[in-house]
């Protein structure tokens, strides 16, 4: 879902679901593509120029993941788990406060 949202639009989104979270308990799965942050695979490249064309949106680095839930006050994320080489990943965040 990410990947379709400008930074902006994502940050929004994830401001409103950390709402709806309790503290200390809940969990926010993301499904998503994690780029490395440097040197990505052509798929991971190519994944990343489509989303921008398409719909405005973009594939981001773990270093990008970071930045952006640094605006989202509460979340932080935990873990992220690369499940292949083309970078689908699982990030695990969590509602600190």
């Amino acid at each position: 879902v990410c990947h379709a949202l400008s930074d902006e639009d994502c940050v929004s989104m994830l401001n409103r679901l950390r709402d709806t979270m309790k503290p200390e308990y809940s969990t926010l799965l993301l499904n998503e593509i994690v780029l490395p942050d440097m040197t990505c695979s052509y798929w991971g490249a190519a994944f990343d120029v489509s989303m921008m064309a398409v719909v405005n949106g973009r594939e981001r680095t773990k270093g990008e993941w970071e930045k952006l839930l640094g605006f989202v006050r509460g979340l932080r994320i935990k873990k992220i788990w690369t499940l292949e080489e083309k970078g689908e990943s699982v990030i695990d965040i969590r509602r600190a406060e």
